[in-house]
């Protein structure tokens, strides 16, 4: 049976992360799409099919967080003054231009 260092097990983890964390940046993916939608989704936005396809999954991901900012309607309660929150905001935006 041949012996582990420890060194040699630590130089093999860190490899495997490093793998890792490069193959989560991007993944290659099959799918079947119908001709027509991806004709007419790349015609839309008038970018490529991989920009394309991007634009659509963060709309998929931005209708979900509106749907979970849609179940709390009406159970947040501000008590806002809407003019006094605009006062704050320009002498904020004013003493930043100085």
């Amino acid at each position: 049976m041949a012996k582990v260092h420890r060194s040699d097990l630590t130089i093999v983890l860190i490899s495997i992360n490093i793998s890792v964390i490069i193959t989560d940046m991007t993944k290659r993916i099959t799918a079947n799409l119908p001709a027509h939608l991806l004709d007419e989704a790349t015609s839309v936005s008038g970018k490529g099919i991989t920009d394309t396809l991007i634009a659509g999954l963060e709309l998929v991901k931005r209708s979900r967080a509106f749907s979970k900012a849609q179940a709390l309607r009406g159970k947040i309660h501000l008590d806002l003054d809407i003019d006094d929150a605009r006062e704050r905001a320009a002498e904020t935006r004013g003493r930043h231009r100085s």
